[in-house]
């Protein structure tokens, strides 16, 4: 009896420690609006606090949010959770898939139709969308201008041989891509899939985007679709830039004992002489810099913005060397699958580039691919939007 109520003190005492340990954690932790691990801003404490916010319910689903976000050993309670539905079989987290080696991949996708997340696509919106851009091919073929769309595949699609999902699923949306698509649309899921079968380090573990070298086999592409031919792969040396790179479906997935991955930069002789010209949205140089890479984003969390000084809206390459030779001129419209794509193709050409997913209100849009092909006079027009964002966005039935 006497050892029955030790035992009930203890687990009272215990049970006590918990909950004022965790009073106290909150209340010595300051507020942090970034964690150094995940992507979303974090909520803060709602303020002000008036009586309309507690009324309509706004004060407390904000100080749900809030208790949530700020909870003491976040990072450890969410990888606890993501490592438990792992030993349950599930072998996924917050639609994020785990597979051998550590490969870390996007299961669920947003429905452009109802903001849901699912692990299926609207073959309507995706055969929609590729019809469009068999349109803009028209327009720009009599313009007399070429046009490549490359759509870079999901790792789910390039790593199907490592991961435990229905392989059906990414065979049939790339069937309907390149049914529906014209001359003009540069498949490439099946060479990524047999080099990464391979075990050659194409796409990222841990992050949604092809490596430097996986960019170098799209260049190689890209420039062979152009009818020109690519430099070879020993022309470049790959740099390491840093050892420990964390991509974002690692933040999300909260498999936070996952290995880092290896980030490389693609240099060539004489590569420090080409310039990089930033403009804002009045169509001015806001920005100049020598070089493809900014270093300083390797100190932090957003290391992929090292490529091309982050994501900028509207930039230009052109190389300084002298004497001055006539370069053909390129037109890029993009998402970040491209930033590390750009360097090899600024080898052959002058680039002006404008990102697709900005909502410019400037002097340009970059939804007007043939009204910007025509009036900047460009030779060539290339397309580099992945297919995670031809399934979840509506941006490829806007271009025209």
């Amino acid at each position: 009896m006497k050892t029955k109520r030790i035992c009930d003190i203890l687990t009272i005492v215990l049970f006590l420690a918990v909950i004022f340990g965790f009073l106290a954690g909150f209340l010595i932790k300051e507020d942090v609006k970034h964690n150094g691990f995940e992507t979303k801003e974090l909520q803060t404490f709602p303020s002000p606090v008036t009586a309309d916010s507690i009324l309509h319910g706004v004060f407390a689903e904000a100080i749900d949010e809030y208790f949530c976000d700020q909870f003491p050993m976040r990072k450890s309670f969410l990888s606890l959770k993501a490592n438990l539905e792992l030993a349950l079989g599930k072998g996924e987290n917050g639609g994020i898939i785990k597979g051998e080696n550590g490969v870390l991949a996007v299961k669920n996708f947003r429905d452009v139709n109802t903001g849901e997340y699912h692990d299926f696509y609207s073959a309507e919106h995706v055969k929609s969308a590729v019809q469009n851009l068999n349109s803009v091919e028209e327009r720009l073929s009599s313009l007399g201008v070429d046009f490549t769309a490359v759509l870079p595949p999901r790792t789910i699609d390039v790593a199907a041989s490592a991961l435990d999902y229905p392989r059906a699923v990414s065979d049939s949306l790339n069937e309907l891509i390149n049914e529906t698509a014209g001359d003009f649309y540069l498949p490439l899921t099946e060479m990524f899939q047999t080099r990464y079968d391979a075990g050659e380090y194409v796409y990222y573990r841990t992050d949604h985007h092809w490596t430097a070298l996986g960019a170098y086999y799209a260049y190689a592409e890209i420039m062979k679709s152009f009818g020109e031919e690519a430099y070879p792969l020993d022309y470049f040396t790959f740099e390491t830039a840093s050892d420990s790179f964390f991509g974002t479906t690692w933040r999300n997935s909260a498999f936070y004992s996952t290995k880092p991955d290896s980030l490389a930069f693609a240099r060539f002789s004489g590569d420090e002489d080409y310039r990089i010209e930033i403009y804002n949205m009045a169509g001015k140089v806001s920005e100049e810099h020598k070089g493809f890479y900014d270093r300083s984003y390797l100190e932090g969390l957003d290391k992929y913005s090292s490529y091309l000084y982050g994501k900028q809206v509207y930039f230009k390459i052109s190389k300084e060397a002298e004497p001055k030779t006539e370069r053909e001129t390129l037109l890029v419209f993009k998402d970040s699958f491209a930033h590390c794509l750009l360097p090899y193709l600024s080898l052959h050409y002058d680039i002006v580039v404008y990102d697709l997913d900005a909502d410019s209100k400037g002097v340009f849009s970059p939804l007007d691919i043939s009204g910007n092909a025509e009036s900047l006079g460009v030779d060539k027009v290339l397309l580099v939007y992945n297919l995670e964002n031809v399934i979840s966005t509506n941006r490829l039935l806007k271009v025209r």
